[in-house]
């Protein structure tokens, strides 16, 4: 037997979907951050994006040249606009 679902059921199953998606781009951003820092041996003693994450990059992000450094700044900005985006669905 085969169950058809409802419009409604199909729906209510959108969010959570969308909210494992951006979970796995969420880990896609930290774990893309930490091979490019590798890279110049940098292995940051906090969470990438986390609350540490800037007084970190501070610290460190001068050893990194200029264009791999607005590179992991771009990463960082998309990685910020996920975090947002899995809170507001979170709190749905």
């Amino acid at each position: 037997m085969l169950h058809e679902l409802t419009l409604e059921d199909e729906d209510a199953r959108r969010t959570h979907r969308e909210l494992e998606r951006l979970i796995k781009k969420r880990t896609a951003r930290i774990n893309r951050i930490g091979s490019l820092l590798v890279v110049y041996n940098l292995r940051p003693n906090v969470v990438i994006g986390g609350r540490d994450w800037a007084a970190w990059w501070t610290r460190h992000g001068a050893r990194v040249p200029q264009m791999l450094r607005a590179g992991i700044e771009r990463e960082w900005a998309r990685l910020a606009l996920v975090r947002q985006q899995v809170k507001a669905l979170e709190a749905e």
